[in-house]
């Protein structure tokens, strides 16, 4: 946020190169190999003994050896698609991953404009509360899986579903944080960090669901198939969507730009020249008009406005006038878009609780054909 106000925009992502190098070390410097303890939910769950699982861990290795080498590089995609479980949990993520894409973007924008603060102080506190919570929420939610764990190791069952309650949880919580009434920004940082706690708490139960209802062959391709998933079905058209809808309850009617070597006032009711701060009348802005070829001002427009008061000028949202209208609305309704950003998540709470229901008949079944066993 500091950095994008100051500028240097490019700076953020040299930035972000720099800190991920330790990460990329540890991934170099981490075994090549690693066997999970078995599991009684996996799609393929292993015997307990040490002694039966060193031949069969070697066969499932040699196993998937095979089967990237015979089988086309669409077949891993193509199979996981096929499993209901994994396709629900991918797509409640994608629901996820568009509030969370939409709220990065214009949550601080909605403390500009309904708060009043800069824009390094919006990006800056709402980046904060995201790194905290996103941390904290992170670990949190991985013990909570093991706090409510029936068996001896949790299940995808019980993963999935607790992801479906945090995020009913997140969703009022969420909602309330932008219709708090303005004035003081602290309430709404506390509902907000709460709401982004709850969000983040799913990361450990959903991502280790998503491992643990695929065979072994498929737990690579399954992760990498998910972030591909909830990038192009969420936080890549979030933004874009949430954009249009500010366009659309933006209201521009009556208003114009004002000339060369002018802003507008506070209350974007007349222009003031920048040298001695001096307001032009009512009257005067008046006479300005618009060409008969050109439009009023519209959302993220650029035209001539050929005006009587003398030059020209690009029409720009915050460059804006609006005669007779104080305080009026030319940057859209952030609440009503970020209630929809929030909105999204009706979407995981629902496929999380089915990817859950599903899987918890799949390890039933599976303990009755190993209890016949």
């Amino acid at each position: 946020g500091v950095l994008g106000a100051a500028g240097r925009w490019d700076a953020i992502f040299s930035l972000d190169a720099v800190l991920m190098l330790p990460f990329i070390v540890l991934c170099f410097c981490s075994p090549s190999s690693w066997e999970p303890p078995p599991r009684t939910d996996d799609a393929t769950a292993a015997p307990s003994r040490k002694s039966e699982q060193e031949p069969r861990a070697l066969e499932r290795r040699s196993s998937i050896v095979v089967t990237t080498t015979d089988e086309p590089p669409w077949g891993p995609p193509l199979r996981l698609l096929r499993q209901p479980v994994y396709l629900c949990l991918c797509l409640g993520y994608a629901a996820y991953s568009a509030t969370i894409g939409g709220m990065a973007i214009y949550a601080p924008q909605f403390l500009q404009y309904v708060y009043n603060l800069q824009q390094d102080s919006a990006a800056m506190s709402f980046s904060v509360i995201m790194s905290v919570t996103g941390l904290v929420g992170s670990a949190l939610g991985g013990f909570l899986l093991e706090r409510i764990k029936a068996g001896e190791t949790a299940t995808a069952s019980e993963a999935a579903k607790l992801g479906a309650v945090l995020m009913l949880a997140a969703l009022p919580t969420c909602e309330l944080a932008f219709f708090l009434p303005p004035g003081d920004v602290l309430p709404f940082y506390g509902v907000m960090s709460a709401a982004m706690l709850l969000l983040f708490m799913k990361e450990g139960p959903i991502n280790s669901a998503m491992m643990w209802c695929v065979s072994d062959e498929l737990k690579p391709h399954a992760m990498a198939f998910s972030m591909l998933l909830c990038h192009l079905l969420g936080d890549i058209p979030s933004p874009p969507i949430l954009g249009a809808m500010l366009d659309a309850t933006a209201d521009f009617a009556g208003c114009f730009v004002c000339m060369p070597g002018a802003l507008p006032d506070e209350h974007r009711i007349a222009c003031v020249e920048l040298e001695d701060g001096r307001s032009a009348d009512g009257d005067e802005l008046s006479h300005c008009s618009a060409s008969p070829s050109a439009a009023e001002c519209g959302p993220h427009a650029e035209f001539d406005l050929v005006s009587s008061c003398g030059g020209e000028a690009h029409c720009r949202e915050s460059a804006c006038v609006c005669p007779g209208k104080p305080d009026f609305n030319n940057h859209g309704d952030y609440r009503l878009v970020m209630a929809a950003a929030c909105g999204w998540l009706v979407w995981a709470i629902g496929l999380w609780w089915v990817a859950s229901i599903i899987q918890k008949r799949r390890e039933a079944a599976r303990l009755g054909v190993g209890a016949q066993l």
